[in-house]
């Protein structure tokens, strides 16, 4: 199991660097303020994806969706490519897109501090799949 993690820890952080020779430039923790389902979730997540594309925005990724302490809330925790564009209108874009849904934690990517670990921590550890492309919504 430890040597998964480990490899899924290799891929998430290496991901954006061999899919499009840069790294991520954009980390998010994205929560909702009212209960959702998964499908739910998903179809939001298209949502914000489309609304980018929308603004001239390209993105892609991977997001890992987990549940809250309650095991009802749902959040997201999202490492972001975004080719060519401002850090500065990103954020916004993204702020003014979620704010109708909740609450949104936006920073430029580190890669100094492991943010790939952390998004991993949960991944795969149930039955459902709770980790995706951003280019497959």
């Amino acid at each position: 199991m430890e040597d998964i993690r480990e490899n899924m820890k290799s891929f998430v952080r290496n991901y954006s660097l061999q899919t499009y020779n840069e790294d991520y430039n954009v980390k998010c923790d994205l929560s909702y303020k009212n209960y959702i389902s998964v499908n739910g979730n998903r179809e939001i997540l298209k949502r914000l994806k489309n609304y980018l594309k929308s603004e001239n925005i390209f993105c892609d990724g991977i997001f890992v969706t987990e549940f809250g302490s309650d095991m009802r809330n749902l959040h997201n925790h999202i490492l972001m490519y975004c080719k060519n564009e401002k850090f500065y209108r990103i954020k916004s874009k993204i702020f003014v897109f979620w704010r109708k849904y909740g609450y949104s934690n936006i920073d430029q990517y580190n890669s100094s501090k492991n943010y790939s670990e952390y998004v991993c921590k949960y991944m795969n550890v149930t039955n459902n799949r709770n980790w995706d492309f951003i280019s497959s919504l």
